[in-house]
C-alpha cells in the first residue's frame, strides 16, 4: 500500500492527470476494488488487485520519459506554427514530468507570452502600411525583447531595421554631398560616416570619405611640410625631422617626407659629432679620433643647407683641429724635493723649474715625495691657449 500511495503521489505531481487520465483512474479504481476486498477480508483478491493496480501505476511510470520527449517536440512544433494554447499544453505537461528541464520552462513561458507577441508584431504590421516606420519598429522591437528567439520577431525586426536603414542612409548621403559642395568637410565627413555606419557595405559613401580624406590630408600635408621648412632654415633639425615624419604618417608614399627624415637624421648625426669634438677637444690627442674629427669637419664642409649655426661649428672645429698637434709650453714649477711626474709623457724628478713641450690633451701631474702625502694636478691643456705655471710641491706630511 506504501508502494501504490508513493506512485500515486509521484504520478500526480508529474500531472498524470494531464497526459494520461483515463489509465491513471482505471489504476487508482483497482487499487480501491482492493482496498474494499481488503476491509472484506477476501485477502488473496486483494492482494491480486493490489498487484495489478501496482503493475498500471509502474506502466505510467515508465511512460514518463517518452511522455516528456514527446510533449517538448509537440511544444517545438506549436511554437513554430504560433500555436499558442498546444505549446502551452504540451510544456505544460514536459515541465509537470520534468521540472529540471529549464529548456522546457524556458519555452513554456515563450508560449505563454505568444499572443502578446503576435499582437505587437500586428500592429508593427499596420504602421508600416501608413509609412511609420520608426513606431513600427516600435511596436516589432517590443515583440521582439518579448521573445528574442521567436524567429518571425527577428525576421519582422530584420526587415523594419533595412527599410529604416535605406532611408537614413539616403538622408546621410545627401547632406554629404551638400557639404562636399559647399566646402565643409568636417561637416561632410561626419555624414558620409553616418551612410557609412548604416550600409556598410555601400561604395557610395566610401568613395565620398576618399574625396574628404584626400582634401584634408593634402591639407595637412601642406601645413607640415612649411613647418618642416621653417625648422630646416632655422637648423632645427630635430624638430625638422619630428616634422616629416608626421607627414610620412599622413602618407608614406610621400618621396619627399622620406627624404626629409633622411637628411634630418644625417644632419642631428653630424651635429653630434661636431659637438662632440668642439666640447671634447682633448679626444683629438688620440690619432684615430683626429682622424675622425678631420672626416667629420669634411662632412660638415659639404653639408646642404649651410646656415648660420653649422657655418660656426666648422670654423670652430677647424680651429680645434688646426691646433691639435702644436705643442703648448708648460711650465711646471716644483720645491726641488719633490718628485714630479706627467702620466703618458714622462718623470721629471726633483725639479726647480722646468718648461715643457706637450700636444693638447688632458693629463695628469702628480707629486710624490717620501713622507708626504702625494699630490695630483689634473691639467686641460687646449690648443692655442698657454697655461699659468703650474706648482706640484708636497707639502703635507704624513
Amino acid at each position: 500500500a506504501t508502494e501504490l500511495l508513493r506512485k500515486q503521489l509521484r504520478l500526480e505531481d508529474a500531472g498524470v492527470q494531464l497526459w494520461a487520465r483515463q489509465d491513471y483512474d482505471a489504476a487508482v479504481q483497482k487499487n480501491g476494488e482492493a482496498d474494499e476486498a481488503y476491509r472484506n477480508d477476501a485477502f488473496a483478491d486483494a492482494l491480486a488487485l493490489y498487484k495489478e493496480s501496482l503493475g498500471m501505476l509502474s506502466a505510467l511510470e515508465a511512460k514518463m520519459p517518452t511522455v516528456h520527449d514527446d510533449n517538448v517536440a509537440r511544444g517545438k512544433q506549436a511554437l513554430d506554427a504560433l500555436d499558442a494554447q498546444s505549446a502551452i499544453g504540451a510544456f505544460t505537461i514536459a515541465t509537470a514530468i520534468d521540472p529540471k528541464d529549464d529548456e522546457a520552462k524556458s519555452s513554456l513561458q515563450r508560449a505563454l507570452k505568444l499572443d502578446d507577441v503576435l499582437a505587437h508584431l500586428h500592429k508593427g504590421d499596420a504602421l508600416q502600411t501608413e509609412g511609420k516606420l520608426d513606431a513600427a519598429r516600435a511596436e516589432i522591437a517590443q515583440a521582439h525583447a518579448i521573445d528574442p528567439a521567436l524567429p518571425i520577431a527577428n525576421e519582422a525586426l530584420n526587415d523594419i531595421d533595412h527599410k529604416i536603414d535605406q532611408r537614413n542612409f539616403a538622408d546621410a548621403m545627401s547632406r554629404g554631398l551638400a557639404a562636399l559642395s559647399n566646402e565643409d568637410f568636417e561637416a561632410a565627413k561626419t555624414a558620409f560616416e553616418d551612410a557609412a555606419n548604416i550600409l556598410p557595405d555601400s561604395p557610395e559613401p566610401k568613395d565620398g570619405l576618399e574625396q574628404v580624406e584626400q582634401a584634408v590630408l593634402m591639407q595637412r600635408v601642406q601645413n607640415q611640410r612649411e613647418q618642416a621648412k621653417r625648422l630646416v632654415d632655422a637648423e632645427d633639425w630635430k624638430g625638422a625631422k619630428r616634422a616629416y615624419e608626421a607627414i610620412a604618417d599622413l602618407d608614406a608614399t610621400l618621396l619627399f617626407a622620406r627624404e626629409g627624415i633622411e637628411q634630418a637624421t644625417s644632419r642631428i648625426d653630424l651635429a653630434a659629432r661636431l659637438d662632440r669634438y668642439i666640447q671634447h677637444p682633448a679626444l683629438m690627442a688620440a690619432d684615430d679620433e683626429l682622424s675622425a674629427a678631420k672626416k667629420t669637419l669634411v662632412e660638415a664642409t659639404r653639408a646642404k643647407p649651410q646656415g648660420d649655426r653649422i657655418k660656426d661649428k666648422v670654423n670652430r672645429l677647424a680651429s680645434l683641429i688646426a691646433m691639435a698637434r702644436i705643442p703648448v709650453t708648460v711650465e711646471l714649477k716644483s720645491d726641488n724635493a719633490t718628485d714630479v711626474t706627467i702620466y703618458r709623457v714622462g718623470e721629471f724628478g726633483r725639479i726647480d723649474s722646468r718648461s715643457v713641450e706637450l700636444i693638447p690633451g688632458d693629463y695628469t701631474i702628480v707629486g710624490k715625495r717620501r713622507g708626504y702625502r702625494d699630490v695630483q694636478v689634473d691639467l686641460e691643456l687646449r690648443g692655442g691657449h698657454e697655461p699659468n705655471p703650474i706648482y706640484v710641491s708636497c707639502t703635507e706630511k704624513i
